[in-house]
């Protein structure tokens, strides 16, 4: 049997499926038109408070120490950010000299670098170490935007996502019990959409948050956590489902090969969110049979490639 820290531990993964899929659907949304000054506009500025830093917490929930592990998971997901990207450069080689400045054409495939980058940083996280990275990140961001000297924009974007993946690995079993506390969730849900009502969008790869980049991250765990408690929900209440599992397990394919259907939509000008709610739920069901196949067959493209032993 497992203790309560520990059993929390040990449903993560069927848990886990349930908050994937939720944000994935959450990107296809972020990533569609919705008209300037409307709700889906503030409903989408709600979304890209979280919707990025969400996945860092899931791999920051699964971190595991370890130099060799950590340097391999660089290296494939690198090779995914190849594999996705050179389609446009076999179109345009000017796109090479772009992805050198982090300027990337496949835009989504930015977090495979980053997250790439903070597995190899972070191979080893004890609460000295992790405190350390964490301080030093949001100094680095703090040091960014006020003074305006010129970094690389991966730096910023790495540096931002380390406070996520780190506080979360440090704290995963404190942070897991408070989503048992419905109350507290309906107090986070609600200060993160107030909050993002009152200081607009921000967007983790171009280094766009609010003021105070503390705020930032509190407000996106005020977001983040809600969702893990109602994925919990849906794991407890719903049956296993294999659409779930596949589409869950194979995030790392939508998120590398989205961006173009969902810039088409955008091109449409649909602008509604009810609309864009439908197109998310059938892009994802016209996803599974696709991704039922690359987790069945071509593991290699959601980055299971193992170059270190």
């Amino acid at each position: 049997m497992c203790g309560t820290a520990e059993k929390n531990i040990c449903y993560y993964p069927n848990l886990l499926d349930y908050l994937r899929v939720l944000g994935i659907s959450f990107v296809l949304l972020g990533h569609l038109y919705y008209e300037p000054e409307s709700i889906g506009k503030k409903f989408d500025a709600w979304i890209y408070t979280f919707h990025m830093p969400l996945f860092f917490f899931i791999s920051g929930l699964f971190h595991k120490d370890g130099f060799k592990k950590n340097l391999n998971a660089l290296l494939s997901m690198v090779f995914v950010f190849l594999l996705f990207n050179i389609p446009y450069v076999l179109k345009n080689p000017e796109y090479v000299s772009a992805i050198l400045k982090f300027k990337i054409p496949n835009v989504p495939t930015w977090f495979f670098l980053t997250l790439g980058g903070v597995k190899l940083i972070c191979y080893k996280i004890t609460y000295m170490r992790g405190s350390i990275l964490v301080l030093i990140s949001l100094i680095f961001i703090v040091l960014y935007h006020n003074y305006r000297f010129t970094c690389h924009q991966y730096l910023l974007s790495f540096s931002m996502a380390i406070p996520f993946y780190v506080l979360t690995a440090l704290y995963k079993d404190y942070l897991v019990s408070m989503t048992r506390k419905k109350w507290l969730m309906f107090i986070f849900i609600s200060l993160s959409v107030g909050c993002s009502l009152l200081h607009g969008r921000c967007d983790m790869y171009q280094g766009i948050y609010w003021r105070s980049i503390l705020l930032y991250v509190l407000m996106a765990y005020f977001a983040i956590l809600p969702l893990y408690s109602f994925s919990e929900y849906l794991w407890r209440k719903v049956r296993p489902n294999e659409i779930i599992f596949y589409l869950s397990r194979t995030t790392g394919f939508i998120v590398a090969t989205h961006y173009m259907i969902t810039t088409s939509f955008r091109k449409i000008e649909l602008g509604g969110i009810v609309v864009n709610v439908i197109i998310s739920v059938a892009l994802l069901l016209l996803y599974y049979p696709i991704c039922k196949w690359v987790y069945s067959r071509a593991r290699f493209l959601i980055g299971k490639v193992q170059f270190i032993k």
